[in-house]
């Protein structure tokens, strides 16, 4: 026993920093999904990659590749307190906007559409989701039940979020500004935000 115990005393030992605290439910749900996406890949594409490639797994071997990869981000990431996330909010946030501008005037055309640099293979709009996500979050929990006030809750809130809208929809990218315009409302009413301001908006 003695034995077994100063095993695991040093098995602990040897990774100090590391934790792995998951949220069982989200991981399978996560799970689920990454198993349905992979067969709809493989459903859809392995004709064309015998086609082309002559290799029927051509395109599922790159999708795993790449889940693979997603999958060691997400154990790092896990490994960092994410309300050290709140103070990149905002900066974060400022030069999503200032990309998102610059965009307008020298992104390039594809198909009449401003949406990406480097051959669209750069989207900010893509960016902006996750910018606006965690500054509305930290703005929301900075004001606590003020937001139920107007002038602390949906007047500056449907400001911030509008300016986001309206520069993705200036792309256009119709479809990218909803989007965020739901997630942003869903965060505002999850915060404790008061009916009536709802009704306003």
């Amino acid at each position: 026993m003695t034995t077994v115990n100063v095993v695991r005393r040093r098995s602990n030992r040897a990774l100090p920093g590391i934790r792995f605290q998951f949220d069982y439910w989200l991981v399978l749900a996560v799970a689920g999904l990454l198993v349905v996406g992979m067969l709809m890949v493989y459903s859809s594409t392995f004709d064309y990659g015998i086609r082309f490639y002559d290799d029927a797994t051509y395109f599922i071997r790159r999708q795993l590749g790449s889940m693979a990869l997603g999958i060691l981000a997400i154990v790092i990431i896990v490994q960092f307190d994410y309300h050290a996330l709140r103070r990149i909010s905002v900066p974060f946030l400022g030069a999503t906007l200032l990309t998102l501008v610059a965009l307008l005037f020298f992104g390039e055309a594809i198909l009449g559409a401003r949406r990406g640099i480097y051959q669209g293979s750069y989207q900010p709009s893509e960016v902006a989701k996750l910018a606006t996500i965690l500054y509305i979050a930290h703005w929301l929990s900075s004001k606590g039940d003020r937001i139920k006030i107007l002038t602390y809750g949906l007047l500056p809130f449907s400001v911030i979020t509008g300016v986001v809208c309206a520069l993705i929809v200036r792309q256009p990218d119709l479809s990218t500004a909803v989007l965020i315009a739901a997630i942003s409302f869903t965060l505002f009413f999850i915060a404790g935000a008061d009916w009536r301001q709802f009704g306003l908006a």
